[in-house]
């Protein structure tokens, strides 16, 4: 019981709290004002345009339609449905930019064409093409 005693009769520590000196927030105050122009380029063109994208992908969006109805993430599972309208097109990218630029060639030479300087064009349209699909 002494222990016990003694312990009750010593006064209760007080809890300083530390503040921050002003010359310390100042600088801290400096560095957000040298942040805000970086931090508003970023939201503005880096935030804001990854959370639209986000917005548009579960809607459907289309220019015709007045309201842009909700549809979750049926968008994406189109994908993977061969019945769907998007299916063709985005497997058909995705096989058509393994392509070499030979085995374009080799296609452009089963069209047929009867100028060269067409088939030249045409293979140089493709491989444009697929480069601007594969970025």
């Amino acid at each position: 019981m002494a222990t016990t005693a003694a312990a009750a009769t010593q006064p209760a520590q007080t809890v300083k709290t530390v503040k921050t000196p002003p010359a310390k927030r100042k600088g801290q105050t400096v560095a957000w004002l040298f942040l805000a122009p970086y931090l508003a380029l970023f939201g503005v063109f880096v935030l804001l345009p990854i959370v639209f994208g986000l917005w548009i992908s579960l809607h459907s969006w289309d220019f015709t339609l007045p309201g842009k109805p909700f549809v979750g993430l049926e968008n994406y599972t189109n994908l993977l449905d061969p019945d769907s309208v998007s299916f063709d097109a985005f497997w058909g990218a995705k096989i058509m930019i393994r392509f070499t630029r030979e085995q374009l060639g080799a296609i452009v030479e089963q069209a047929g064409y009867t100028d060269p300087r067409a088939a030249q064009y045409m293979l140089d349209a493709l491989v444009e093409r697929q480069r601007k699909t594969a970025r």
